[in-house]
């Protein structure tokens, strides 16, 4: 028999519509329809002699909400290892955040001793039209067949396949859309080999984080035509985490005024801030040439080379909360901690 413990966030997978057309949390209601209809299903796995689930906790936050405070419980919770005597850990929620969430507890928790997947749904569970109980039942399955220890997500996309993908490469969701993208994710169709799966063998490096506190000290900002640093105060923040255009480009140009990356990393230099720019291209050629507007910023900013946006967050943000001095914090930097390095 597999053990397998739920930890339910919220997010709609825990949500539910009222009459008067809002959808608002309940967990309680949730856990006893995943597991219903898990059971119903003819998953080989479905079996009480095959499976048991047990709540480890609940969160109740719908994931737009997610914040800091959020984010802490959770940690707090896991830091305890409540999963030991499992087999792994289905973890439940909104899909607002889930690219962050998973990019985050996959950095915190590369070394963990179980699988640990992230679970999220398009419509509520009772909705037949929703994909909620797909991927619960292959989150459990993947436990089941005995999937490597690490982070991981589940979804099932429009296209009606249900992927697998590495949690400290998922990317969050475009506007308008219910699919979730990462790089090297694989399809689940039942005979996938999880063995021999790329993402199944990344390498890992675990640290430990237990007892420490994540902290909102990293600025987050994105660039977009008109960008104006001038309306940034970065007095609360240690550190900017600069997003860049997708060929890993941002404004350099002196003749915008108050928009210039170049003139702004010479204000965080000025106000003891550190500037990284990410996802960017290594200037070796490795991901294509790189733009001459990028050469201006060299040795004025720090590039990320080859992870997601949500990635680089979650990194700089346990960097920036767990780490006192900038020498340990660029050796975790350049760490591949967990397969987060893409390229």
């Amino acid at each position: 028999m597999k053990k397998i413990l739920l930890v339910l966030t919220g997010g709609t997978i825990c949500a539910f519509s009222g009459s008067d057309h809002t959808r608002g949390l309940d967990v309680a209601r949730a856990k006893a329809l995943l597991e219903e209809n898990f059971r119903a299903s003819d998953s080989p796995f479905a079996s009480v002699n095959a499976t048991q689930f047990a709540i480890g906790a609940r969160f109740d936050t719908l994931s737009e909400n997610m914040t800091f405070e959020v984010w802490n419980r959770v940690k707090t919770y896991l830091d305890a290892r409540p999963y030991e005597g499992f087999d792994g850990v289905v973890i439940a929620h909104g899909t607002d955040t889930l690219g962050y969430s998973a990019a985050m507890f996959a950095m915190l928790y590369a070394g963990v001793s179980v699988p640990m997947i992230f679970v999220a749904a398009d419509a509520p569970l009772d909705d037949e039209r929703g994909n909620g109980n797909a991927n619960f039942r292959a989150a459990v399955e993947c436990i089941c067949r005995g999937i490597t220890p690490g982070v991981y997500a589940v979804y099932r996309n429009s296209d009606g396949a249900t992927y697998l993908h590495a949690g400290s490469r998922l990317t969050q969701c475009a506007p308008y859309r219910a699919d979730f993208y990462s790089e090297g994710m694989t399809a689940l169709d039942g005979s996938v080999d999880l063995s021999a799966t790329p993402i199944c063998n990344i390498s890992r490096r675990g640290r430990d984080f237990s007892g420490k506190k994540l902290e909102r000290r990293v600025l987050k900002l994105d660039p977009y035509v008109g960008t104006d640093y001038r309306a940034y105060d970065l007095s609360r923040f240690d550190a900017v985490l600069h997003g860049a255009y997708h060929s890993g480009t941002v404004c350099t140009s002196a003749a915008d005024d108050g928009g210039s990356a170049v003139a702004f990393a010479e204000r965080c230099a000025a106000e003891g801030k550190t500037l990284y720019i990410s996802p960017a291209k290594s200037l070796g050629g490795e991901g294509g040439d790189v733009y001459e507007s990028v050469l201006p910023l060299v040795g004025k900013a720090r590039f990320l080379w080859g992870m997601t946006a949500e990635a680089a967050y979650a990194k700089l943000t346990i960097a920036y909360s767990c780490f006192d001095d900038d020498e340990a914090r660029r050796e975790y930097l350049a760490e591949n901690t967990g397969g987060e390095y893409i390229r």
